[in-house]
Formats: structure tokens, C-alpha cells, sequence
């Protein structure tokens, strides 16, 4: 999944930040759509894979993805 999540950011990098972020929300919302899930279930399970390091710690992967967005997005 972090491969995945890497992917996905790496192709949205050269857009507005505002893009990025409507852009993957409204992706999610199609997808949901598309399978018939729910994103409470979704993003629950989702979170427990980026939060499943040692001790609840956020995983690697998912960490680079925190931190380019903090750098790049000037979130802080």
C-alpha cells in the first residue's frame, strides 16, 4: 500500500497543492462509488496500515509522504 500511496503522490507533485488534494479526495470518492464501500470502513482501515509500525509509530513510507507534504505544501 505505501508503494502505492508513493506512486500516487509522485504523480500529483507538479500540480497546485489544491489540486492534489481535491484531486485524490475526489478519486476516493469515485472509487468508493465504484466498489459500493464505505469510507468510514475505508479510511479506518487505511489508517491502521499507516499507523501499524512499532508502538502506533506512522511507518516509513508514509512518514516521506508526511514529510514532502509539510516541505512542499509549507504546511505547518
Amino acid at each position: 500500500m505505501s508503494n502505492a500511496a508513493l506512486r500516487v503522490m509522485d504523480a500529483l507533485q507538479t500540480d497546485k497543492v489544491c489540486n492534489q488534494v481535491l484531486g485524490l479526495a475526489a478519486s476516493l470518492i469515485v472509487m468508493l462509488d465504484q466498489y459500493g464501500l464505505n469510507h468510514v470502513d475505508v479510511l479506518g482501515i487505511a489508517h491502521n496500515m499507516v499507523y501499524s509500525g512499532d508502538n502506533g509509530n506512522m511507518k516509513p513510507d508514509f512518514k516521506a509522504i508526511k514529510n514532502y507534504m509539510k516541505e512542499e505544501w509549507e504546511i505547518v
